[in-house]
């Protein structure tokens, strides 16, 4: 692949990360009643819960911003710390996820411990595959001669293409990249593994929707499998619709 294709899978890569903010967004305001109803005044929730979810929101939040309205044109150590900002904030995530999911299989399995345990070790394998990531890149500071740019979230090394309306020129002295994508085999075991997870969660709550949706039949009791999924817990719309952004984070 060519400097100039990777410009432009760049800019597409940032062209869906707005997009991916601005449904977050958009979504946050339609359920913010929702929200400070069910999670924040509800009586008895404990502190485990709201602390996953806030734990969510603000990893989430800071991931964005940081993708989406940060220049590109900032010192060399302001790339490092926002570098270390957007990892630490993409463990978290990875770990709430995982926290949220066994939870959810424990809750709905009849307390069994087995299978969330497996869930969370699986879910963890992606946190440990970042720090990996993080400290490599981390440890493969340069700097670049006159005519490249950087990307501060992006971690691509590239070299500017002759005039092009849809690329920036702005052209940097040098430039501080951290080659945290040289570790193709860390972002495929992130992949399965979150996959997988995934897989499992949904592979149970199906299986325990579906004797339940057998025996409330057996009863004559009109039940929607949606409402089954919805009530225990299938992934919403705000712990999957910046899972996209995944290819950033790995």
């Amino acid at each position: 692949m060519s400097e100039a294709d990777s410009v432009r899978i760049l800019i597409l890569d940032n062209r869906i990360s707005i997009a991916a903010t601005a449904l977050y967004c958009y979504d946050k305001i339609l359920t913010a009643e929702q929200e400070v109803n069910l999670i924040w005044r509800r009586k008895n929730s404990g502190i485990v819960i709201p602390a996953i979810y806030a734990t969510m929101h603000i990893c989430t939040a800071l991931y964005l911003i940081i993708t989406v309205f940060v220049p590109s044109n900032i010192p060399c150590e302001g790339v490092f710390i926002l570098n270390v900002v957007v990892d630490i904030a993409i463990c978290a995530l990875y770990l709430a996820w995982g926290v949220a999911s066994a939870l959810r299989v424990y809750a709905i399995g009849g307390l069994d411990l087995v299978l969330p345990s497996v869930i969370m070790f699986f879910s963890l394998v992606p946190v440990a595959a970042n720090i990996v990531r993080g400290f490599h890149g981390f440890t493969s500071v340069y700097m670049l001669m006159s005519g490249h740019q950087y990307n501060a979230t992006s971690l691509v090394r590239m070299s500017l293409p002759p005039t092009n309306s849809y690329v920036s020129q702005t052209m940097l002295a040098s430039a501080c990249v951290f080659d945290g994508a040289a570790l193709p085999v860390v972002e495929i075991v992130t992949r399965a593994c979150s996959t997988f997870a995934d897989a499992l969660v949904l592979i149970a709550t199906w299986r325990i929707n579906g004797g339940i949706k057998k025996l409330a039949r057996q009863m004559n009791v009109n039940v929607s499998l949606t409402s089954l999924l919805l009530r225990d817990g299938a992934p919403t719309v705000q712990e999957r619709q910046i899972a996209g952004l995944n290819a950033d984070a790995t």
